[in-house]
């Protein structure tokens, strides 16, 4: 076989595979029970815990690793765990607290949940989450939005 169709071969295996790559994992938000994926990721604050974490975790093809899970509670959304491929890491062992949430504090405006799918693309803005320095001040469902 020449070079030419080795590179050919290749080339269309790449392109076969990336069609049914893994989807990212993303940021959660639990909110009445159901788990909402954000379409976009968040910024909590830095621990070098979470970066030696996702560093041991195994290797996984879905992107993404130590996405922050959150949950509502009342109208207050804290920040509860991160997560991998196969595993989680609490808030208490990330940051070395005896609580086991931290108030979201950092999160404002207007948090989108991702609806589709990755290969599909994602369709934000049908539901999202108003939020004001980890307070929830408003949750429209797909029913709601305008």
């Amino acid at each position: 076989m020449n070079g030419y169709l080795v590179f050919a071969l290749l080339a269309a295996i790449s392109v076969a595979n990336s069609a049914l790559a893994t989807c990212p994992q993303l940021d959660t938000v639990e909110h009445e029970g159901k788990v909402y994926s954000l379409a976009r990721y968040t910024s909590p604050p830095y621990s070098q815990k979470v970066d030696d974490w996702v560093n041991n975790l195994p290797w996984c093809s879905a992107p993404g690793h130590g996405r922050a899970g959150y949950r509502v509670e009342g109208n207050q959304i804290f920040l509860v765990k991160f997560s991998g491929c196969i595993a989680t890491l609490s808030v208490s062992d990330a940051f070395s607290q005896l609580e086991p949430k931290k108030l979201a504090t950092w999160l404002n405006g207007k948090l989108d949940v991702a609806l589709g799918n990755c290969n599909g693309g994602w369709d934000p803005a049908k539901e999202y989450f108003i939020v004001n320095q980890g307070t929830l001040i408003e949750f429209v469902q797909a029913t709601q939005a305008k």
